[in-house]
Protein backbone atom coordinates (compact mmCIF):
# COMPACT_ATOMS: atom_id res chain seq x y z
CA UNK A 1 0.00 0.00 0.00
CA UNK A 2 3.17 2.34 0.68
CA UNK A 3 4.37 1.78 -2.76
CA UNK A 4 1.06 2.43 -4.23
CA UNK A 5 0.54 5.50 -2.62
CA UNK A 6 3.84 6.97 -3.26
CA UNK A 7 3.40 6.45 -6.92
CA UNK A 8 0.00 8.16 -6.48
CA UNK A 9 2.25 10.61 -4.42
CA UNK A 10 4.96 11.06 -7.13
CA UNK A 11 2.28 11.65 -10.09
CA UNK A 12 1.00 14.66 -8.34
CA UNK A 13 3.77 16.60 -7.08
CA UNK A 14 5.57 15.82 -10.85
CA UNK A 15 1.82 17.78 -12.19
CA UNK A 16 1.96 20.26 -9.42
CA UNK A 17 6.02 21.29 -9.33
CA UNK A 18 6.21 20.57 -13.31
CA UNK A 19 9.47 18.70 -12.95
CA UNK A 20 10.81 18.11 -16.31
CA UNK A 21 9.70 14.96 -16.98
CA UNK A 22 7.41 12.05 -15.83
CA UNK A 23 10.52 10.26 -14.30
CA UNK A 24 11.55 11.81 -11.32
CA UNK A 25 11.90 9.35 -8.53
CA UNK A 26 15.44 9.55 -8.79
CA UNK A 27 14.97 13.22 -7.35
CA UNK A 28 13.30 11.22 -4.20
CA UNK A 29 15.91 8.07 -3.75
CA UNK A 30 19.18 10.77 -4.25
CA UNK A 31 22.24 9.79 -2.26
CA UNK A 32 25.47 11.70 -2.07
CA UNK A 33 27.78 10.81 -4.87
CA UNK A 34 30.82 8.71 -3.78
CA UNK A 35 33.91 10.62 -3.92
CA UNK A 36 36.54 8.22 -3.27
CA UNK A 37 39.14 8.01 -5.88
CA UNK A 38 39.75 5.82 -9.16
CA UNK A 39 40.33 1.99 -9.02
CA UNK A 40 42.09 0.33 -12.10
CA UNK A 41 42.73 -3.45 -12.04
CA UNK A 42 46.51 -2.35 -13.91
CA UNK A 43 47.46 -0.50 -10.36
CA UNK A 44 44.75 -2.35 -8.13
CA UNK A 45 46.54 -0.60 -5.12
CA UNK A 46 46.13 2.83 -5.99
CA UNK A 47 42.85 3.43 -5.89
CA UNK A 48 39.27 3.26 -3.80
CA UNK A 49 39.21 1.19 -0.57
CA UNK A 50 36.06 0.01 -2.50
CA UNK A 51 38.34 -2.44 -5.02
CA UNK A 52 36.94 -4.95 -6.89
CA UNK A 53 36.54 -7.50 -4.34
CA UNK A 54 34.37 -5.14 -2.54
CA UNK A 55 30.99 -5.73 -5.17
CA UNK A 56 29.53 -8.97 -5.12
CA UNK A 57 29.62 -10.65 -8.72
CA UNK A 58 29.36 -13.77 -10.55
CA UNK A 59 31.07 -14.30 -14.23
CA UNK A 60 31.98 -10.63 -14.32
CA UNK A 61 35.47 -9.32 -13.20
CA UNK A 62 35.88 -5.48 -12.56
CA UNK A 63 38.61 -3.70 -14.77
CA UNK A 64 38.20 -0.17 -13.72
CA UNK A 65 36.22 1.92 -11.99
CA UNK A 66 36.55 5.82 -12.63
CA UNK A 67 34.25 7.59 -9.85
CA UNK A 68 32.81 10.41 -10.26
CA UNK A 69 35.74 13.33 -8.93
CA UNK A 70 37.81 11.55 -11.33
CA UNK A 71 36.12 13.64 -13.77
CA UNK A 72 35.68 17.02 -12.28
CA UNK A 73 34.89 18.69 -8.71
CA UNK A 74 31.53 19.86 -10.04
CA UNK A 75 30.19 16.46 -11.39
CA UNK A 76 27.89 15.55 -8.69
CA UNK A 77 26.30 12.12 -10.85
CA UNK A 78 25.86 10.25 -13.76
CA UNK A 79 23.66 9.42 -16.27
CA UNK A 80 23.99 7.19 -19.51
CA UNK A 81 26.47 5.83 -21.40
CA UNK A 82 27.72 4.80 -25.19
CA UNK A 83 30.97 3.46 -26.89
CA UNK A 84 32.65 4.55 -29.92
CA UNK A 85 35.12 2.84 -31.54
CA UNK A 86 37.82 4.49 -33.75
CA UNK A 87 38.64 3.66 -37.03
CA UNK A 88 42.47 2.27 -35.64
CA UNK A 89 40.45 0.21 -33.11
CA UNK A 90 40.86 1.84 -30.12
CA UNK A 91 37.39 2.14 -27.97
CA UNK A 92 36.14 5.05 -26.04
CA UNK A 93 33.00 5.05 -23.24
CA UNK A 94 30.78 8.13 -23.40
CA UNK A 95 29.55 8.85 -20.07
CA UNK A 96 26.93 11.68 -19.66
CA UNK A 97 27.80 13.60 -16.71
CA UNK A 98 25.76 16.06 -13.82
CA UNK A 99 27.58 19.15 -15.85
CA UNK A 100 28.66 17.25 -19.32
CA UNK A 101 29.79 14.43 -21.32
CA UNK A 102 33.11 12.56 -21.07
CA UNK A 103 34.99 10.40 -23.14
CA UNK A 104 36.91 7.85 -21.50
CA UNK A 105 39.76 5.68 -23.44
CA UNK A 106 38.42 1.87 -22.91
CA UNK A 107 41.22 0.49 -25.12
CA UNK A 108 43.02 -1.26 -22.21
CA UNK A 109 40.20 -2.19 -19.89
CA UNK A 110 42.34 -2.15 -16.95
CA UNK A 111 43.71 1.15 -17.08
CA UNK A 112 41.06 3.63 -18.02
CA UNK A 113 41.67 6.96 -18.87
CA UNK A 114 40.07 10.05 -19.23
CA UNK A 115 40.56 12.20 -22.61
CA UNK A 116 37.90 14.89 -21.90
CA UNK A 117 34.87 16.05 -20.50
CA UNK A 118 32.71 18.64 -22.61
CA UNK A 119 30.87 21.38 -20.30
CA UNK A 120 26.69 21.43 -20.16
CA UNK A 121 24.40 23.30 -18.11
CA UNK A 122 23.41 21.22 -15.19
CA UNK A 123 21.10 18.38 -15.34
CA UNK A 124 20.26 14.89 -13.38
CA UNK A 125 19.43 13.79 -16.74
CA UNK A 126 21.33 13.04 -20.33
CA UNK A 127 21.96 10.81 -22.78
CA UNK A 128 24.89 10.63 -25.83
CA UNK A 129 25.14 8.26 -28.63
CA UNK A 130 27.77 8.08 -31.23
CA UNK A 131 27.06 8.10 -35.40
CA UNK A 132 29.75 8.47 -37.78
CA UNK A 133 33.60 10.40 -35.62
CA UNK A 134 30.60 12.07 -33.42
CA UNK A 135 29.05 11.99 -30.55
CA UNK A 136 25.59 13.50 -29.90
CA UNK A 137 24.75 14.55 -26.52
CA UNK A 138 21.45 15.74 -25.02
CA UNK A 139 19.79 16.78 -21.47
CA UNK A 140 16.87 17.74 -20.06
CA UNK A 141 18.19 21.45 -19.18
CA UNK A 142 18.08 23.54 -22.48
CA UNK A 143 21.48 22.21 -24.24
CA UNK A 144 20.07 21.49 -27.16
CA UNK A 145 21.69 18.75 -29.27
CA UNK A 146 25.38 18.77 -28.57
CA UNK A 147 27.93 17.61 -31.52
CA UNK A 148 30.99 16.48 -30.39
CA UNK A 149 33.91 15.43 -32.80
CA UNK A 150 35.59 12.48 -32.26
CA UNK A 151 37.97 11.98 -35.24
CA UNK A 152 41.43 12.76 -33.48
CA UNK A 153 40.61 11.28 -30.29
CA UNK A 154 43.37 9.10 -30.95
CA UNK A 155 45.09 12.06 -30.23
CA UNK A 156 43.37 12.98 -27.09
CA UNK A 157 41.70 15.68 -28.95
CA UNK A 158 37.98 15.94 -28.30
CA UNK A 159 35.72 19.15 -30.43
CA UNK A 160 32.14 20.73 -29.67
CA UNK A 161 31.68 21.47 -33.00
CA UNK A 162 27.85 22.23 -33.20
CA UNK A 163 24.97 22.69 -31.40
CA UNK A 164 21.49 22.05 -32.58
CA UNK A 165 18.47 23.98 -30.90
CA UNK A 166 15.70 23.84 -32.81
CA UNK A 167 12.58 23.39 -32.91
CA UNK A 168 10.88 23.63 -29.92
CA UNK A 169 12.26 23.09 -26.49
CA UNK A 170 16.23 22.57 -26.31
CA UNK A 171 15.65 20.10 -23.65
CA UNK A 172 15.79 16.03 -24.69
CA UNK A 173 14.82 13.13 -22.36
CA UNK A 174 17.01 10.69 -24.65
CA UNK A 175 17.83 10.52 -28.03
CA UNK A 176 18.55 7.09 -30.45
CA UNK A 177 19.95 6.89 -33.92
CA UNK A 178 19.02 4.41 -36.71
CA UNK A 179 22.97 3.73 -37.45
CA UNK A 180 21.55 1.63 -40.79
CA UNK A 181 19.46 4.95 -41.91
CA UNK A 182 21.40 7.46 -40.77
CA UNK A 183 18.98 9.08 -38.82
CA UNK A 184 18.92 10.41 -35.36
CA UNK A 185 15.60 10.88 -32.63
CA UNK A 186 14.90 12.92 -29.57
CA UNK A 187 12.54 11.55 -27.76
CA UNK A 188 10.87 13.25 -24.80
CA UNK A 189 12.06 16.74 -22.92
CA UNK A 190 9.20 19.52 -22.00
CA UNK A 191 6.71 16.26 -22.82
CA UNK A 192 7.68 15.78 -26.45
CA UNK A 193 7.25 12.95 -28.39
CA UNK A 194 9.81 12.42 -31.28
CA UNK A 195 11.77 14.91 -33.47
CA UNK A 196 13.79 13.23 -36.51
CA UNK A 197 16.51 14.74 -37.73
CA UNK A 198 18.92 13.28 -40.35
CA UNK A 199 22.86 12.76 -40.75
CA UNK A 200 23.42 13.06 -44.13
CA UNK A 201 25.94 15.90 -43.09
CA UNK A 202 26.76 14.35 -39.14
CA UNK A 203 28.39 17.52 -38.28
CA UNK A 204 25.20 19.58 -39.02
CA UNK A 205 21.93 17.41 -38.03
CA UNK A 206 18.82 18.75 -39.93
CA UNK A 207 15.46 18.51 -38.58
CA UNK A 208 12.98 16.35 -40.96
CA UNK A 209 9.78 15.35 -39.03
CA UNK A 210 8.39 14.96 -35.54
CA UNK A 211 5.40 12.79 -34.13
CA UNK A 212 3.39 14.43 -31.19
CA UNK A 213 0.49 12.36 -30.46
CA UNK A 214 2.00 11.33 -27.13
CA UNK A 215 5.28 12.02 -24.69
CA UNK A 216 7.79 9.15 -25.57
CA UNK A 217 10.54 8.57 -23.05
CA UNK A 218 13.14 6.16 -25.15
CA UNK A 219 12.78 5.10 -28.81
CA UNK A 220 14.50 2.40 -30.37
CA UNK A 221 14.88 2.85 -34.33
CA UNK A 222 15.88 -0.12 -36.70
CA UNK A 223 15.89 -0.63 -40.15
CA UNK A 224 15.20 -3.77 -41.25
CA UNK A 225 17.36 -5.25 -43.75
CA UNK A 226 15.46 -8.71 -44.78
CA UNK A 227 12.42 -9.90 -44.35
CA UNK A 228 8.83 -8.93 -45.10
CA UNK A 229 9.65 -5.40 -43.63
CA UNK A 230 12.78 -5.16 -45.44
CA UNK A 231 13.81 -1.60 -45.77
CA UNK A 232 11.47 -0.94 -43.62
CA UNK A 233 11.93 1.83 -40.73
CA UNK A 234 10.78 1.12 -37.33
CA UNK A 235 10.40 3.00 -34.03
CA UNK A 236 9.36 1.12 -31.03
CA UNK A 237 8.63 3.98 -28.82
CA UNK A 238 8.14 3.58 -24.82
CA UNK A 239 5.51 6.32 -23.99
CA UNK A 240 6.12 6.16 -19.91
CA UNK A 241 2.90 6.89 -18.61
CA UNK A 242 1.33 8.04 -21.86
CA UNK A 243 1.05 11.67 -20.86
CA UNK A 244 -1.75 10.94 -18.32
CA UNK A 245 -0.52 8.15 -16.16
CA UNK A 246 -2.67 5.88 -17.59
CA UNK A 247 -2.41 3.18 -19.81
CA UNK A 248 1.31 2.89 -20.31
CA UNK A 249 2.46 1.38 -22.85
CA UNK A 250 4.96 0.85 -26.43
CA UNK A 251 4.27 2.29 -29.73
CA UNK A 252 5.01 0.61 -33.04
CA UNK A 253 5.66 3.43 -35.66
CA UNK A 254 6.59 3.12 -39.35
CA UNK A 255 9.01 6.13 -39.78
CA UNK A 256 10.58 5.39 -43.19
CA UNK A 257 8.82 8.53 -44.28
CA UNK A 258 9.43 11.38 -41.65
CA UNK A 259 6.68 13.55 -42.99
CA UNK A 260 4.06 11.03 -42.62
CA UNK A 261 4.77 8.58 -39.89
CA UNK A 262 2.35 5.70 -39.99
CA UNK A 263 1.95 3.87 -36.43
CA UNK A 264 1.28 0.34 -36.65
CA UNK A 265 0.33 -0.71 -32.73
CA UNK A 266 -0.04 0.69 -29.79
CA UNK A 267 -0.07 -2.49 -26.95
CA UNK A 268 -0.04 -2.72 -23.11
CA UNK A 269 0.57 -5.41 -20.42
CA UNK A 270 -0.97 -6.24 -17.23
CA UNK A 271 0.16 -4.60 -14.66
CA UNK A 272 1.63 -1.60 -15.66
CA UNK A 273 4.01 0.81 -14.21
CA UNK A 274 5.97 2.69 -16.27
CA UNK A 275 7.12 2.37 -19.93
CA UNK A 276 10.81 3.17 -19.54
CA UNK A 277 12.43 1.40 -22.63
CA UNK A 278 12.82 -1.73 -25.02
CA UNK A 279 15.45 -3.75 -27.22
CA UNK A 280 14.71 -6.13 -29.73
CA UNK A 281 15.97 -9.40 -30.26
CA UNK A 282 18.95 -10.41 -32.64
CA UNK A 283 16.56 -12.03 -35.16
CA UNK A 284 14.36 -9.08 -34.80
CA UNK A 285 11.44 -11.70 -33.30
CA UNK A 286 11.31 -10.43 -29.74
CA UNK A 287 11.26 -7.21 -28.09
CA UNK A 288 12.34 -6.50 -24.45
CA UNK A 289 11.16 -4.40 -22.35
CA UNK A 290 11.74 -2.40 -19.13
CA UNK A 291 9.12 -1.29 -16.64
CA UNK A 292 10.30 1.09 -14.55
CA UNK A 293 7.83 1.73 -11.99
CA UNK A 294 6.01 -2.22 -11.97
CA UNK A 295 8.41 -2.99 -9.03
CA UNK A 296 7.37 -0.09 -6.96
CA UNK A 297 4.11 -0.19 -7.76
CA UNK A 298 2.84 -3.53 -7.49
CA UNK A 299 5.66 -4.82 -4.97
CA UNK A 300 6.84 -7.71 -7.94
CA UNK A 301 10.07 -8.49 -7.87
CA UNK A 302 12.56 -7.10 -11.41
CA UNK A 303 10.49 -8.10 -14.31
CA UNK A 304 11.17 -7.85 -17.87
CA UNK A 305 7.98 -8.09 -20.53
CA UNK A 306 8.66 -10.15 -23.73
CA UNK A 307 6.53 -9.46 -27.39
CA UNK A 308 6.41 -11.40 -29.72
CA UNK A 309 7.04 -8.57 -32.69
CA UNK A 310 7.44 -10.25 -35.78
CA UNK A 311 4.10 -9.47 -37.02
CA UNK A 312 4.66 -5.72 -36.26
CA UNK A 313 0.61 -4.56 -36.45
CA UNK A 314 -0.12 -7.01 -33.86
CA UNK A 315 2.79 -7.45 -31.26
CA UNK A 316 1.62 -10.67 -28.75
CA UNK A 317 2.61 -9.95 -25.55
CA UNK A 318 4.13 -13.47 -24.42
CA UNK A 319 4.95 -13.13 -20.55
CA UNK A 320 7.76 -11.60 -18.67
CA UNK A 321 10.52 -13.46 -16.19
CA UNK A 322 12.53 -12.51 -13.44
CA UNK A 323 15.90 -13.26 -11.45
CA UNK A 324 13.79 -12.51 -7.88
CA UNK A 325 15.69 -9.71 -7.41
CA UNK A 326 13.86 -6.31 -5.84
CA UNK A 327 15.35 -4.15 -7.76
CA UNK A 328 13.98 -1.65 -10.83
CA UNK A 329 14.40 -2.80 -14.55
CA UNK A 330 15.83 0.55 -16.18
CA UNK A 331 18.17 -0.51 -19.33
CA UNK A 332 18.57 -3.22 -21.43
CA UNK A 333 20.28 -4.26 -24.90
CA UNK A 334 20.65 -7.71 -26.92
CA UNK A 335 23.85 -8.91 -28.21
CA UNK A 336 23.39 -12.34 -29.89
CA UNK A 337 21.78 -14.34 -27.20
CA UNK A 338 23.15 -12.81 -24.64
CA UNK A 339 20.35 -9.96 -22.73
CA UNK A 340 22.19 -6.84 -20.50
CA UNK A 341 20.54 -5.46 -18.12
CA UNK A 342 20.72 -2.33 -15.88
CA UNK A 343 19.02 -3.13 -13.00
CA UNK A 344 19.38 -0.01 -11.00
CA UNK A 345 20.73 -1.28 -7.05
CA UNK A 346 20.91 -4.93 -8.32
CA UNK A 347 23.45 -3.77 -11.42
CA UNK A 348 24.47 -5.56 -14.15
CA UNK A 349 22.28 -8.57 -14.94
CA UNK A 350 23.14 -10.92 -18.22
CA UNK A 351 20.48 -13.17 -19.29
CA UNK A 352 21.12 -16.07 -22.09
CA UNK A 353 17.46 -15.47 -23.63
CA UNK A 354 17.97 -18.51 -26.31
CA UNK A 355 14.52 -19.13 -24.99
CA UNK A 356 13.34 -15.56 -24.62
CA UNK A 357 10.38 -16.14 -22.06
CA UNK A 358 12.73 -18.00 -19.88
CA UNK A 359 16.06 -17.52 -20.05
CA UNK A 360 19.00 -18.16 -17.55
CA UNK A 361 20.76 -15.96 -15.78
CA UNK A 362 24.81 -16.30 -16.60
CA UNK A 363 26.58 -13.28 -15.03
CA UNK A 364 25.88 -10.73 -12.99
CA UNK A 365 27.77 -7.86 -11.13
CA UNK A 366 25.93 -5.71 -8.40
CA UNK A 367 27.29 -1.88 -8.02
CA UNK A 368 25.14 -0.94 -4.80
CA UNK A 369 26.14 -4.23 -2.46
CA UNK A 370 23.76 -2.24 0.06
CA UNK A 371 20.46 -3.99 -0.73
CA UNK A 372 18.50 -4.78 -3.88
CA UNK A 373 15.50 -2.33 -2.88
CA UNK A 374 13.78 -0.99 -5.36
CA UNK A 375 14.81 2.80 -5.46
CA UNK A 376 16.21 5.17 -8.05
CA UNK A 377 20.08 5.04 -7.65
CA UNK A 378 23.07 3.00 -8.98
CA UNK A 379 23.43 1.54 -12.54
CA UNK A 380 21.91 3.39 -15.08
CA UNK A 381 22.73 1.65 -18.17
CA UNK A 382 25.32 -0.59 -20.02
CA UNK A 383 27.13 -1.05 -23.18
CA UNK A 384 28.22 -4.49 -24.54
CA UNK A 385 29.25 -3.57 -28.18
CA UNK A 386 32.95 -3.37 -27.91
CA UNK A 387 34.43 -5.49 -30.61
CA UNK A 388 36.98 -6.51 -27.38
CA UNK A 389 34.36 -7.47 -25.40
CA UNK A 390 34.53 -5.17 -22.56
CA UNK A 391 31.21 -4.07 -21.43
CA UNK A 392 30.67 -0.29 -19.29
CA UNK A 393 28.29 0.58 -16.91
CA UNK A 394 27.15 4.16 -15.88
CA UNK A 395 26.25 4.42 -12.06
CA UNK A 396 24.18 7.44 -10.79
CA UNK A 397 26.44 7.86 -7.84
CA UNK A 398 29.41 6.15 -8.34
CA UNK A 399 30.90 6.93 -11.85
CA UNK A 400 32.25 4.48 -14.78
CA UNK A 401 32.40 0.72 -14.43
CA UNK A 402 34.49 -1.09 -17.12
CA UNK A 403 33.84 -4.70 -16.92
CA UNK A 404 35.34 -8.13 -18.84
CA UNK A 405 32.99 -10.95 -18.92
CA UNK A 406 33.29 -14.47 -18.91
CA UNK A 407 29.99 -15.92 -17.29
CA UNK A 408 29.37 -19.07 -19.64
CA UNK A 409 29.81 -22.61 -18.95
CA UNK A 410 33.15 -24.21 -19.93
CA UNK A 411 33.39 -26.51 -22.92
CA UNK A 412 32.20 -29.88 -22.12
CA UNK A 413 32.34 -33.22 -23.57
CA UNK A 414 30.00 -35.74 -24.28
CA UNK A 415 28.83 -38.74 -26.48
CA UNK A 416 31.16 -41.74 -27.34
CA UNK A 417 34.06 -41.82 -29.86
CA UNK A 418 34.17 -44.99 -32.77
CA UNK A 419 37.76 -46.75 -32.06
CA UNK A 420 39.55 -46.73 -35.21
CA UNK A 421 41.33 -49.79 -37.42
CA UNK A 422 44.15 -49.27 -35.62
CA UNK A 423 42.20 -49.75 -31.86
CA UNK A 424 42.37 -46.18 -31.06
CA UNK A 425 39.25 -44.36 -29.73
CA UNK A 426 39.65 -40.15 -31.16
CA UNK A 427 39.20 -37.95 -28.76
CA UNK A 428 37.82 -34.30 -28.97
CA UNK A 429 39.15 -31.65 -26.60
CA UNK A 430 39.38 -27.47 -26.58
CA UNK A 431 42.00 -24.95 -25.20
CA UNK A 432 40.68 -21.25 -24.81
CA UNK A 433 38.06 -19.64 -25.04
CA UNK A 434 34.88 -19.15 -27.08
CA UNK A 435 34.62 -15.67 -28.17
CA UNK A 436 32.82 -13.77 -30.72
CA UNK A 437 35.24 -10.98 -30.40
CA UNK A 438 38.62 -11.97 -28.90
CA UNK A 439 41.79 -12.49 -31.15
CA UNK A 440 42.48 -15.16 -29.07
CA UNK A 441 42.19 -18.48 -30.45
CA UNK A 442 39.88 -21.11 -29.38
CA UNK A 443 41.23 -24.33 -30.43
CA UNK A 444 38.64 -27.52 -30.67
CA UNK A 445 41.24 -30.36 -31.12
CA UNK A 446 41.15 -33.98 -31.57
CA UNK A 447 43.67 -37.06 -30.69
CA UNK A 448 44.01 -40.52 -31.54
CA UNK A 449 43.32 -40.24 -35.00
CA UNK A 450 45.05 -42.31 -38.04
CA UNK A 451 47.80 -40.51 -38.99
CA UNK A 452 48.28 -38.75 -42.56
CA UNK A 453 44.39 -38.84 -43.40
CA UNK A 454 41.81 -36.33 -44.56
CA UNK A 455 39.11 -34.95 -41.66
CA UNK A 456 36.97 -32.55 -40.81
CA UNK A 457 35.03 -31.14 -37.88
CA UNK A 458 31.32 -30.59 -38.30
CA UNK A 459 28.95 -28.29 -35.71
CA UNK A 460 25.09 -27.75 -35.03
CA UNK A 461 23.00 -26.20 -32.13
CA UNK A 462 21.57 -29.29 -30.95
CA UNK A 463 23.19 -32.52 -29.57
CA UNK A 464 22.00 -35.79 -30.85
CA UNK A 465 22.86 -39.53 -29.49
CA UNK A 466 21.83 -42.09 -32.45
CA UNK A 467 23.40 -45.24 -34.71
CA UNK A 468 26.06 -43.69 -37.48
CA UNK A 469 28.68 -45.76 -39.81
CA UNK A 470 29.24 -48.20 -36.83
CA UNK A 471 29.81 -45.65 -34.31
CA UNK A 472 27.50 -42.45 -32.44
CA UNK A 473 26.20 -39.13 -33.87
CA UNK A 474 26.51 -36.93 -31.50
CA UNK A 475 25.11 -33.80 -33.16
CA UNK A 476 21.67 -33.13 -34.90
CA UNK A 477 21.45 -32.24 -38.38
CA UNK A 478 21.48 -30.00 -39.70
CA UNK A 479 25.17 -29.37 -39.37
CA UNK A 480 27.64 -27.42 -41.21
CA UNK A 481 31.21 -29.00 -42.26
CA UNK A 482 34.12 -27.19 -41.81
CA UNK A 483 37.14 -27.46 -44.50
CA UNK A 484 39.22 -31.08 -44.63
CA UNK A 485 42.37 -30.84 -42.67
CA UNK A 486 44.88 -33.39 -42.84
CA UNK A 487 45.54 -35.36 -39.13
CA UNK A 488 49.23 -35.20 -39.94
CA UNK A 489 51.62 -37.13 -37.52
CA UNK A 490 54.10 -40.34 -38.75
CA UNK A 491 54.72 -40.12 -42.22
CA UNK A 492 53.08 -42.99 -44.26
CA UNK A 493 53.90 -45.89 -44.74
CA UNK A 494 53.54 -46.14 -41.02
CA UNK A 495 49.87 -46.62 -39.77
CA UNK A 496 49.13 -45.62 -35.99
CA UNK A 497 47.48 -43.21 -33.90
CA UNK A 498 49.47 -40.37 -34.00
CA UNK A 499 46.95 -38.06 -35.63
CA UNK A 500 45.02 -34.94 -34.33
CA UNK A 501 42.94 -31.97 -35.84
CA UNK A 502 43.13 -28.38 -35.01
CA UNK A 503 40.22 -25.98 -35.25
CA UNK A 504 40.33 -22.50 -34.41
CA UNK A 505 37.06 -21.49 -33.65
CA UNK A 506 37.23 -18.02 -32.75
CA UNK A 507 38.96 -17.04 -36.47
CA UNK A 508 35.88 -18.76 -38.14
CA UNK A 509 33.59 -16.85 -36.16
CA UNK A 510 35.52 -13.51 -37.01
CA UNK A 511 35.18 -14.89 -40.11
CA UNK A 512 31.66 -13.82 -40.53
CA UNK A 513 31.49 -17.33 -41.79
CA UNK A 514 28.65 -18.36 -40.51
CA UNK A 515 26.24 -15.41 -39.71
CA UNK A 516 23.77 -17.52 -37.26
CA UNK A 517 27.03 -18.12 -34.50
CA UNK A 518 26.59 -15.36 -32.40
CA UNK A 519 27.24 -14.67 -28.52
CA UNK A 520 25.72 -17.38 -26.23
CA UNK A 521 24.50 -19.57 -29.11
CA UNK A 522 25.71 -23.29 -28.16
CA UNK A 523 27.62 -25.04 -30.26
CA UNK A 524 28.20 -29.27 -30.69
CA UNK A 525 30.67 -30.24 -33.14
CA UNK A 526 32.25 -33.28 -33.66
CA UNK A 527 35.62 -34.50 -35.67
CA UNK A 528 34.93 -36.98 -38.60
CA UNK A 529 38.04 -39.07 -40.46
CA UNK A 530 38.57 -41.11 -43.11
CA UNK A 531 40.13 -44.63 -41.69
CA UNK A 532 40.35 -47.10 -45.02
CA UNK A 533 40.39 -50.27 -42.85
CA UNK A 534 37.38 -49.57 -40.98
CA UNK A 535 35.90 -52.55 -39.23
CA UNK A 536 32.21 -51.34 -39.45
CA UNK A 537 32.70 -51.46 -43.56
CA UNK A 538 32.35 -47.23 -43.32
CA UNK A 539 35.56 -46.33 -43.99
CA UNK A 540 36.05 -43.69 -41.33
CA UNK A 541 35.98 -42.46 -37.71
CA UNK A 542 34.31 -40.13 -35.40
CA UNK A 543 35.46 -38.91 -32.25
CA UNK A 544 33.48 -38.20 -29.19
CA UNK A 545 31.67 -34.02 -29.16
CA UNK A 546 32.30 -31.27 -27.48
CA UNK A 547 29.68 -28.34 -26.37
CA UNK A 548 30.30 -24.88 -25.88
CA UNK A 549 28.61 -21.30 -25.76
CA UNK A 550 30.07 -18.67 -27.75
CA UNK A 551 30.89 -15.81 -25.34
CA UNK A 552 31.27 -11.78 -25.92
Amino acid sequence: MMRIFVALAFASLTASIGFAHEDDGKIFDRKPAFRGPAWRASQPTAGSALAASAFPASGISLQSWLTLPTFGTNISSAASCFGYTSPSGREYALLSLSHGTAVVEVTDPANAQVISVIPASASLWGDVRAYSHYAYAVKESPVGVQVIDLANVDAGTVTLVNTVSSPGSDSSHTLAIDETSGFLYRAGGSGNGLRIYSLANPAAPVYVGEWQTRYVHEVTPVTYTSGPYAGKQIAFACSGQNSGWVNTGLDVLDVTNKSSIVPLAHVFWPNPGYSHQAWPSADMKYLFINDEYDEVTYGTPTETIVFDIQNLSNPVYLGRFTNGSLAIGHNLYTKGNLLFEANYTSGLRIFDVTNPISPTEIAWFDTFPAHDAPTFNSLWNVYPYFASGTVIGSDIEQGLFVWRVAGLPAPTTYCQGKANSQGCVPAIGSTGSPSASSAAPFAVTASNFLNQKLGLLFYGTSAASGPFHGGTLCVKSPFTRTALQSSGGTSVPTVDCTGMYSFDFNAYLQSGADPALQAATHVRCQYWSRDPNDPAGFFDSLSNALWFSIGL
